[in-house]
């Protein structure tokens, strides 16, 4: 099964928050089919797949700044 992904995100001008709101488009070869997915749900299966790989995927710079901290506070 492949999978090919568009990211949309939005015409006009956006604010930062809205990247976590954006479309992403996945094609699916094996159903002939397009889906859409919103690219904070997206994440948060990559980061699950992921969870063993001490990595973390975010959509807002802040957000990767943040989790970093509170990581090295602990």
């Amino acid at each position: 099964m492949r999978w090919f992904f568009w990211f949309n995100n939005g015409i006009g001008g956006s604010s930062m928050t809205d990247k976590v709101d954006s479309a992403i488009y996945i094609y699916d070869v094996e159903f002939n089919k397009i889906k859409t997915i919103k690219l904070k749900t997206f994440l948060k299966r990559v980061n699950h797949t992921l969870r063993n790989e001490n990595q973390i995927y975010f959509a807002l710079k802040n957000d990767a700044i943040k989790s970093r901290e509170e990581d090295n506070a602990q």
